[in-house]
């Protein structure tokens, strides 16, 4: 557009303000034409003449270098931040991430030293799949180097899709399958990753009021633990209990209460296990302990601990003592012939309900 200028384009020309007054718009309302409206030439001051020797101007694609910027201020604040160093990543611990099956996402820290990885329960990393070896491979840790060792497993390892022969250092990023099934990505991460990558795992398969396992991970182990059971013609018990009268407690002394009771017992259930048994929040106030190589009168006498520890040991709340009973349904896998998950459970289920119809804080498991 013709803007009046009485010199060539220059990047110090000033914009002339644009007209104060509507009165430059002309024809009726709504009129889609616009007339000029630009200022005379005279507000426009006029480039100097001639132009700057051409010494001084760079050439095409040449850097420009602008001395020594002072640091530009906003409100007084240093927004030049060059000076300040940035942070600087020690990305010294390695992990194994599982990729595979109902333990994908699991973390597993490496130590420094050997570890073994394979089926035996001894193992430092158990991998409980009829593909693995009983003894499958070594990990050797020193410092930040990992080898991977091979020990002439039956199904084979694989490093990045290369069969692992000897030995091989691995490195970040390293995708490591052993046997058919099982895959580990393994990284080198910092401290604060590590702690997340944990806390993440934790946080997808945990309820976190109770701190117990959630319903998906107990479906999930359910029908793992069931599987190894029927391999190795093993025994597992399985335990479903309630707590009797909790929608009195929420109704009568608040949610807040009921929530310090669903704590409470949950933390003592728990502190009367082994490391192998897996306890579940499978609903509102419904639990369950899965028992691996438990028979079902042991399951039993587990099931009478809980009941009587509990009851003896009423939740402070708010000032005030709320006793707190259970019932509690046991069931075995032997009891069943080629059962699955949902018999099971619904096994345990209608012996909870028998426990409850007959008076409650009382274990039924027959």
């Amino acid at each position: 557009m013709n803007r009046g200028l009485t010199s060539p384009v220059s990047p110090q020309i000033e914009e002339a303000s644009e007209p104060e007054s509507v009165a430059a718009w002309s024809g009726v309302v709504g009129a889609r034409h616009r007339p000029s409206i630009e200022p005379p030439a005279a507000t426009v001051p006029a480039r100097a003449w001639p132009p700057p020797p051409a010494a001084s101007i760079p050439p095409r694609g040449a850097l420009i270098s602008f001395g020594d910027v002072e640091p530009i201020t906003e409100r007084g604040r240093v927004t030049d931040y060059g000076s300040i160093p940035a942070p600087v990543e020690i990305r010294d611990r390695a992990v194994f991430l599982r990729m595979d099956g109902v333990h994908a996402g699991q973390v597993i820290s490496l130590c420094d030293g050997e570890m073994t990885i394979g089926r035996a329960p001894g193992s430092d990393i158990v991998i409980d799949d009829t593909s693995v070896s009983r003894n499958h491979a070594r990990l050797k840790k020193v410092a930040k180097d990992v080898f991977l060792v091979d020990v002439s497993a039956k199904n084979g390892t694989l490093v990045q899709g290369e069969p692992l022969l000897g030995q091989v250092q691995l490195r970040d990023g390293d995708y490591i399958q052993l046997g058919p099934r099982v895959a580990f990505r393994f990284s080198l991460v910092d401290e604060k990753q590590e702690t997340l990558l944990h806390r993440l795992y934790e946080s997808s398969n945990r309820d976190s009021l109770t701190n117990a396992y959630n319903r998906k991970h107990f479906d999930e182990r359910l029908a793992s633990e069931i599987a190894y059971a029927h391999r190795h013609n093993g025994v597992l018990g399985l335990i479903v209990f309630d707590i009797d009268f909790f929608k009195r407690v929420n109704d009568t002394k608040g949610h807040a209460a009921g929530d310090a009771v669903l704590k409470h017992v949950a933390g003592l259930a728990m502190s009367r296990l082994r490391s192998e048994d897996l306890f579940a929040r499978i609903g509102g106030e419904e639990f369950a302990i899965l028992l691996r190589g438990v028979s079902l009168s042991s399951t039993a006498r587990l099931a009478e601990r809980l009941r009587t520890m509990i009851s003896a040991s009423p939740v402070l709340f708010d000032g005030h003592y709320v006793p707190v009973t259970i019932s509690l349904g046991c069931a075995s896998l032997n009891e069943l012939d080629n059962a699955g998950g949902e018999d099971l459970v619904r096994l345990a289920d209608e012996r909870l309900y028998r426990a409850k119809t007959s008076g409650r804080n009382r274990v039924c498991s027959t």
